[in-house]
């Protein structure tokens, strides 16, 4: 077996003798190589048990508009955040460690990469609404009817609050989850490959099963890999999620006397709009896994 350089005997790396460092099957051990992720369910069940009645009650008798989707995004990731606090504790490690340094600034430029992603999504989100409509007549005019994501009537205090959970709280806490801990601890149980493969596919089914949170998933993990530093990939999600919110702020300033046909007219007028984010999410992609698919080949940053 072959060790790569490390700073202590808890943080080296091992490559399989089975395996060649081509196939980038490699197996990794890490401080958080360790790491228990089989407790997560019952860590966000004990959190749900604790304040989904506190979240009840405040709904109940202070007569504030539907806490319990906010305040339960809130403990959802409070959660998550506090089992890595967990995690980096047992395993005698820093956190600095885990989220590692910015090596260059150049560094940060690889984030504008959620840009096309973004595109993506956003094209392969309108695509999969055309063909529904066109099989399905009535599913767009229901998503329209009963979007449960529309911010206009909940106020600007509302808005601000989903907006730092949505841009703040939910980038932190899932790079530090998946990209972190749970790429780490697969990679040691599993190897590299696998590890990267698993925890995108985990991700995208922590986003309602979609193949393009999957894929941005993944491309979180070749931007880690690649800049040996979590800040980068936290940056790109930052900036994912802000425009992502800053276009349905923008879509929920429609007038809120617009009947449902006006607003399924516009949506199919703005079919260019889907095109061209497709065009441009299925141009770009191809060039972001050439210049960073290699990162799959090298060893996680430890």
């Amino acid at each position: 077996a072959r060790t790569a350089p490390a700073s202590d005997l808890r943080t080296h790396l091992v490559l399989s003798p089975a395996t060649s460092p081509a196939s980038a099957m490699h197996y990794q051990r890490t401080p958080l190589g360790e790491a228990r992720i089989r407790w997560i369910p019952l860590w966000l069940i004990a959190a749900a048990a604790v304040f989904g009645p506190l979240l009840w009650w405040i709904g109940r008798n202070t007569g504030l508009q539907d806490p319990d989707a906010l305040g339960l995004g809130a403990v959802f990731y409070g959660t998550l955040l506090a089992w890595v606090a967990w995690q980096v504790r047992r395993s005698g490690g820093r956190w600095d460690v885990l989220t590692g340094p910015v090596r260059s600034r150049r560094d940060w430029y690889a984030a504008l990469w959620s840009v096309p992603l973004l595109a993506l999504a956003i094209g392969s989100l309108w695509g999969d609404y055309f063909v529904r409509d066109a099989i399905w007549p009535g599913y767009v005019p229901d998503v329209l009817h009963n979007d449960p994501d529309d911010l206009l009537p909940r106020g600007r205090a509302y808005q601000a609050l989903v907006v730092l959970e949505a841009v703040v709280l939910a980038p932190v806490v899932e790079e530090l989850v998946f990209r972190g801990v749970v790429l780490h601890r697969w990679a040691a149980k599993w190897g590299l490959v696998p590890a990267a493969l698993a925890s995108s596919i985990l991700f995208g089914i922590m986003h309602a099963g979609e193949l393009e949170s999957m894929v941005f998933g993944l491309a979180m993990v070749l931007l880690y890999l690649r800049t040996g530093t979590l800040w980068v990939p936290i940056a790109a999600h930052v900036l994912n999620n802000a425009v992502g919110v800053a276009l349905a702020l923008t879509g929920s300033d429609a007038p809120p006397d617009e009947s449902l046909e006006a607003a399924l007219a516009s949506f199919r007028e703005m079919w260019w709009l889907g095109a061209l984010c497709l065009t441009v999410g299925l141009t770009l992609l191809p060039l972001f896994f050439r210049r960073y698919g290699s990162a799959l080949r090298g060893w996680l940053p430890v």
